[in-house]
């Protein structure tokens, strides 16, 4: 609904051991479609939480920062922040020290509202990166991923609610600007897909996700290569 559905709470996850461990409030309340990164450069290395909906506070914009060490989580205030959203892409890009941050729902269903700006933050502060002279359109839950050797972040898809989008986008971190690629024997337009980069070959792997109308869930997976 309108105001989230799920109490706020955060659990860490023990590969070796195959356990979870719930971590101790305060945590970030944005439980739904929050936005996450690592920023191994800050204080030894802090995870950061941004923004998500959540029961009680709605569209958040509240940044987090967690301690892995002391198991701990904390808010930071900046002089400026995105606006409150959930669902937009995010990747962290370890050489320029900063999480990127695209697009979102600023606005719940059923009066659904969505963004296409983008933004850095660089563990200390947020700022706004100039759109240029093309990017995105606003929409949510693409499927995203970062090319950490050529510093490429790449969107597929999304939606607005009304549509989702039949096209494939890259930001090139190098030169913060965007640039539609060409989109052929692609996987059917979809929000919600789970993307990642393969180092050892540098294709983009994508699964899953939901098509509309009626968000059919889906279960192929494919591979890109830029």
């Amino acid at each position: 609904n309108a105001a989230g559905g799920l109490a706020a709470a955060a659990w860490t996850y023990d590969v070796t051991a195959t356990t979870w461990q719930p971590i101790d409030p305060p945590v970030p309340q944005g439980t739904i479609g929050c936005h996450a990164g690592w920023l191994p450069h800050v204080q030894g290395g802090r995870a950061m939480v941004f923004g998500g909906q959540g029961l009680g506070v709605g569209m958040d914009a509240t940044t987090w920062l967690y301690d892995p060490k002391a198991r701990k989580f904390a808010t930071l205030k900046t002089a400026q922040a995105p606006s409150p959203r959930r669902d937009g892409a995010t990747v962290s890009d370890l050489t320029g020290k900063r999480v990127i941050l695209f697009g979102g729902q600023t606005q719940p269903i059923p009066s659904a509202a969505h963004t296409d700006d983008t933004w850095q933050f660089d563990g200390t502060a947020w700022s706004q990166i100039a759109k240029g002279e093309a990017a995105p359109s606003p929409r949510r839950y693409p499927g995203t991923a970062f090319d950490a050797k050529r510093r490429w972040m790449v969107v597929f898809s999304g939606t607005d609610e009304q549509v989702d989008f039949e096209d494939l986008w890259l930001f090139d971190a190098n030169k913060d600007t965007w640039k539609q690629l060409p989109l052929f024997d692609a996987p059917d337009v979809r929000s919600f897909g789970a993307m990642a980069w393969d180092a050892s070959d540098g294709a983009f792997v994508f699964f899953g996700g939901f098509t509309s109308p009626g968000m059919k869930g889906q279960s192929d997976g494919w591979r890109l290569t830029l």
